[in-house]
């Protein structure tokens, strides 16, 4: 896994776009979605974190194709915030 944190929604959607990326699930956040993506290499959690009162950025955990340790951990996260919303 690997953890990148402070993205932009920009350069996440960037990245989706140029490696072909699904979206496979979200949940509403308060300024940006927390959002899963599924590529050919790969699956990307996206989960909303807070900047400051006016912005927020992206936590991301990159899980490789056949290095998926952890995943059901980034997959808890995204139904817990599911049934929050709810």
């Amino acid at each position: 896994m690997q953890k990148l944190e402070k993205l932009s929604s920009s350069a996440v959607h960037k990245f989706v776009d140029e490696n072909a990326g699904e979206c496979i699930a979200f949940v509403a956040g308060s300024l940006i979605d927390n959002v899963v993506y599924s590529f050919p290499f790969g699956t990307m959690f996206c989960f909303e974190t807070f900047a400051n009162e006016w912005a927020s950025v992206y936590t991301v955990l990159f899980f490789h194709k056949n290095r998926e340790r952890g995943i059901n951990k980034a997959w808890e996260r995204i139904n817990s915030l599911e049934e929050a919303v709810h």
